[in-house]
Parts: C-alpha cells; structure tokens; sequence
C-alpha cells in the first residue's frame, strides 16, 4: 500500500508511507513526512530543550492526524523504559527509539553538506547556493518555479516558496488579459 496525507495539524504538513527494512524489502513499516521552514522552527526548539521530546511530539502528532491509539501504531508500552537516543539533526538525524517506535528527526538545514558557512563561522539558514535569479522572472508567458526558481535552501521549501510566486505572477498575466 502507497498512500499520501497532506494535514494542517502541527508542524509536518504532508506524510507518506515510505517502508523500509533491511535491503528495502519493506518489513518495518515506515511513515515519512515533510516539515518546511517555517513550521520547522519548533520542532527545532523541541529538540534543542530535551531531544527525547521529539518521539512524544510526533508520535502524537500522527495520532491526531490518523486517529488512532499508540498501540495500534505498534507502541509497545511494556518496553517503555527509557528512550535510547543517537545521532544529531544536521549530520545523519536524531534516532529517538522507545517500545517498539523509531523516530528520526533530520534537518537539512543543519545539513553541513546543505548549508554553506558564512565568514562569521555560523550557519546561513536563509541562503545556499542554489537559486538562480535569472530563474524568477518570467519570459512572456513562461513562469519558473521550483528549488532552483527560488533564492534560499534549495530543498522542497524553496519549491514551495517559488510555486507560491508563480501561481501570483500568472494570476496577475492572466488578470492582464495577456
């Protein structure tokens, strides 16, 4: 089964099934979901304030969007001892496991490979190299969107971002009667 939810309660906004296993043959159920930068900030302060966090939140967050019980998602609360954590958001993802579940949670943004350093040694969330400027303005009736139509991380994010530019820019050619 494939499917896709697309969901305005929280921070991840779309999810979809994405199993894995070992050599991807699809024996332990995988749900996958997308969170762009805006929404992405408290998920960030979450993790930032205690790691282990991040599994309740989001283990709650796909109860109230699926309706269902923790134990039918497979929560095992006789093996609820303490959560085993590993990793890092910026480098593999943050590997929060308890009673049976695993969350991960991976930032692109801390991404070392994603995001360039500025000379102050900090990190830039708001620029990459991606984005070409050329790419935001229109030829006639032609409009570009996409992470590259779009200055900033480069990832979904700048996709949507850019979507959301065209979709106004062909409505204001269209209002024009062009």
């Amino acid at each position: 089964m494939s499917a896709i939810s697309i969901d305005q309660l929280g921070e991840v906004q779309s999810w979809w099934e994405a199993c894995s296993g070992k050599d991807g043959d699809g024996t332990r159920p995988t749900l996958a979901g997308f969170v762009n930068g805006n929404r992405s900030s408290s998920l960030k302060k979450i993790v930032e304030s205690n790691p282990d966090d991040i599994f309740e939140h989001i283990l709650n967050t796909i109860t109230k969007v699926y309706g269902v019980d923790v134990e039918t998602l497979g929560y095992d609360k006789k093996k609820c001892s303490d959560a085993k954590t590993s990793g890092s958001p910026g480098e593999d993802g943050l590997i929060v496991s308890k009673g049976g579940i695993t969350v991960t949670y991976k930032s692109w943004k801390e991404d070392p490979c994603t995001n360039r350093q500025n000379k102050g040694g900090t990190t830039s969330y708001s620029t990459t190299e991606y984005g070409d400027p050329w790419l935001q303005h229109s030829v006639g009736p032609l409009f570009f969107a996409g992470c590259e139509a779009a200055y900033g991380s480069g990832h979904m994010d700048s996709a949507v971002v850019a979507g959301q530019r065209v979709s106004e820019e062909v409505e204001a050619h269209l209002s024009r009667g062009i």
